[in-house]
């Protein structure tokens, strides 16, 4: 990045839940210029702004999913749109102009966390622990951008200075992956220190010592199993993972209701949404709300319209069958099935589906939607345990907290035998995934981590050499290349 301008505003912010404490607002103002860094006020409002960024970085065209989801290659179009850049990345035929090869992102969302580490230190607070509590959020945001940052690119520039002012040039060139990941272990480290533990259903929006720990758990599970980390990496994952599972967090009964209920003592993390943030004075839409691409439908038939709120919209994108022939279950087998995906007659031929998890509410004739994106589950933990333990050799171990959520899904106890092989208790616990977290951008990462995605991913099948062997990564964007000059393109793109 040759050189980056930052448009830093102090929004007034207004709060959607009751104040109860500190850190207890909804992140909605954006982060301010150093002039502003005084008092333990203005540190709580940076905060606030960072996880603004984080909101906008991930939510922004839909980032999550174009990352971590649609090179999977199970999407395809609805009945109103147009696949575009999209197709690209289903095929996995990306180059330097499709829209989601661009990190700038991630970068000022990076730089957000490096000013508060910058200038939080030095302001006084009246509480230690809330101000630790601020630093290990940044830490937690940092580390989470930089760990996508080397999971989707390898080797990526690492800035740690906060820049604030347009007379700043950044001339960072690549850096190797494995010191990418040496932060990435320090900042989670150091967020895992200073967040405090959550109270499951009160405040998933914002990280907490146990979503550090998930992240953690996902950091060295992928350092074990994709840059050769070994037994060390995976004792630090179930260290993490045992720390989740102590807290209280719960499985619903009903997979429904980890979607229906923003504060679901399920959520570990979540991206925080809201209605009166929606639209402006105008009355158009802001951008400032959830994933509607995937669920708007055309039309809803009398009998759902009590589940599914129903409007004039359209349908862009939807599972394809690749997807839904490979891994979906009949309803009366697999709860799950009717949160993942639906298929209903259209009356004017055909059929619509659609993805029925996050689902918006009928306001005034028009869908809105602000349902909070979920990072992590409870659900998670489990398969989260259930994968470090299996790498372990410890496979009983393994296959009771896979139970745990295959109970939940088939209404059936002991549904994995404790006489599967290590191979295909493997597999089940991806497969596993690959259902319960349909459409929460987790399966283009997970398929990689299992080191299938030359089996699973059709449009991948006898590539493992492409682009001189970093098929697997994204090319960098031609316009971070023409702002930088010392960044070079990933080889074979």
């Amino acid at each position: 990045m040759k050189k980056i301008t930052i448009i830093l505003v102090l929004l007034i912010m207004t709060i959607s839940y009751a104040c109860e404490n500190n850190l207890d607002l909804a992140p909605i103002s954006s982060i301010t210029t150093s002039s502003f860094w005084k008092t333990e006020d203005d540190a709580e409002g940076a905060l606030y702004g960072m996880y603004s960024q984080f909101r906008s970085t991930l939510n922004n065209n839909e980032n999550i999913l174009y990352w971590m989801d649609f090179r999977s290659g199970f999407w395809t179009i609805g009945t109103s749109g147009g696949a575009g850049d999209n197709e690209k990345l289903w095929q996995n035929n990306m180059d330097a102009t499709t829209t989601s090869t661009n990190w700038s992102s991630l970068y000022t969302l990076i730089n957000d966390c490096n000013l508060i580490l910058k200038y939080v230190p030095d302001i006084s607070f009246s509480n230690q622990t809330f101000k630790d509590e601020v630093l290990g959020h940044a830490y937690f945001v940092r580390a989470y951008a930089y760990f996508k940052l080397a999971q989707l690119w390898g080797d990526v520039p690492i800035v740690k200075e906060g820049f604030e002012s347009i007379d700043q040039e950044l001339y960072n060139p690549r850096s190797p992956v494995s010191e990418v990941y040496e932060l990435v272990k320090a900042d989670v480290a150091e967020a895992v220190a200073k967040l405090p533990s959550s109270s499951p259903g009160a405040k998933p929006w914002l990280a907490s010592k146990e979503a550090a720990n998930m992240l953690k758990t996902e950091i060295y599970l992928w350092l074990a199993k994709r840059a050769a980390g070994g037994s060390a990496d995976l004792s630090e994952a179930k260290t993490a993972i045992d720390a989740v599972l102590l807290n209280s967090y719960i499985l619903e009964a009903n997979y429904a209701d980890a979607f229906r209920n923003d504060k679901s003592k399920e959520i570990i993390f979540s991206i925080y949404f809201d209605y009166a943030e929606e639209p402006n004075p105008s009355g158009r839409d802001i951008g400032q709300y959830g994933w509607n691409f995937v669920n708007n439908i055309n039309y809803v038939p009398a009998a759902l319209r009590d589940i599914v709120p129903h409007s004039g919209s359209t349908q862009w994108l939807t599972l394809s069958p690749d997807y839904t022939l490979r891994f979906l279950k009949p309803e009366s087998e697999d709860q799950r099935t009717a949160v993942n995906w639906q298929e209903i007659p259209n009356p004017s031929g055909g059929t619509v589906k659609w993805i029925n998890k996050y689902l918006g509410t009928l306001i005034e004739g028009t869908r809105r939607f602000y349902d909070d994106i979920r990072i992590y589950r409870q659900a998670e933990a489990y398969l989260f345990k259930a994968e470090v333990e299996n790498a372990l050799n410890n496979k009983d171990v393994a296959i009771q907290n896979l139970n745990e959520v295959a109970e939940r899904a088939y209404g059936i106890q002991d549904y994995y035998p404790l006489s599967l092989t290590k191979d295909e208790v493997d597999a089940a616990i991806l497969e596993e995934r690959l259902i319960e977290f349909a459409a929460e951008g987790k399966s283009w990462l997970d398929i990689i981590r299992f080191g299938k995605a030359f089996e699973l991913i059709t449009s991948l099948v006898g590539r493992e050499g492409d682009n001189q062997g970093n098929i697997l990564l994204f090319p960098v964007n031609q316009d971070v290349i023409s702002r930088n000059t010392k960044i070079i393109q990933t080889p074979g793109y």
